[in-house]
């Protein structure tokens, strides 16, 4: 018995990196794929929101401005296009300011954060 004990305590278990939800953890945005991305720029104008769009940025929403916590909402890869034919709207709401930053990851990918009200249609 002596001996089972001391095999199990001389090889531990390999722990799996634990994955973080998608949201903003330590300053980083951690994407639907698991992707990190840096802040680049934390308030872009509604027309450098597009110019980002049409170069190719995903659009993530965060409608109560939490950060992620209660998720975010993807525009999805089809609808893109239109985005970049109206700019968004920023607005208030109960004391909560609509913005926009942008974010990229290390291999490149850029996302544009639409945080609070933003009306984008």
């Amino acid at each position: 018995m002596r001996e089972i004990v001391s095999d199990a305590n001389s090889s531990p278990s390999k722990v799996k990196p634990r994955r973080l939800p998608p949201g903003i953890h330590d300053g980083f945005l951690i994407d639907r794929n698991g992707l990190t991305h840096s802040l680049l720029t934390i308030e872009i104008s509604p027309d450098e929101a597009v110019q980002f769009v049409k170069s190719g940025a995903q659009v993530v929403f965060d409608a109560c401005g939490c950060g992620g916590i209660c998720g975010f909402v993807y525009a999805p890869v089809g609808e893109l296009d239109a985005l970049t034919k109206s700019k968004p709207v920023l607005s208030s709401h109960k004391g909560l300011n609509g913005s926009l930053s942008l974010w990229r990851s290390e291999n490149g990918e850029t996302i544009v954060l639409a945080e609070g009200p933003v009306n984008w249609n």
